[in-house]
């Protein structure tokens, strides 16, 4: 987490590192995002919370903690404002996970 306080400001090779570090621990990074959304008043996706959800396996975080993969998609859910990348991504995001739980 501490890698990562500055995440508005990451790169996307800071990003990466980050998600190679906690491995399969991916629920550390969701809680970053959600944590970093909230900050921002839930407005909008910026890129790099687009990366981010990207590159992770959400499929790990639902199985390891399926609370915190509610509140991420609860979050996601209440954003203000949601153009067609975001929208995009979050049914490619969907897609991938329903492909993995089923």
């Amino acid at each position: 987490k501490e890698y990562l306080h500055d995440f508005i400001n990451s790169s996307n090779y800071k990003i990466d590192a980050c998600i190679a570090i906690v491995k399969s621990d991916v629920q550390v990074l969701i809680e970053i995002v959600i944590l970093h959304l909230e900050q921002q008043g839930n407005i909008s996706l910026d890129d790099n919370t687009r990366y981010l959800l990207k590159s992770v396996d959400l499929a790990i975080c639902h199985q390891k903690s399926p609370d915190l993969h509610t509140k991420l998609y609860s979050v996601l859910a209440n954003l203000q404002s949601v153009g067609k990348e975001d929208f995009q991504l979050l049914l490619e995001i969907n897609k991938q996970l329903t492909s993995k739980l089923l």
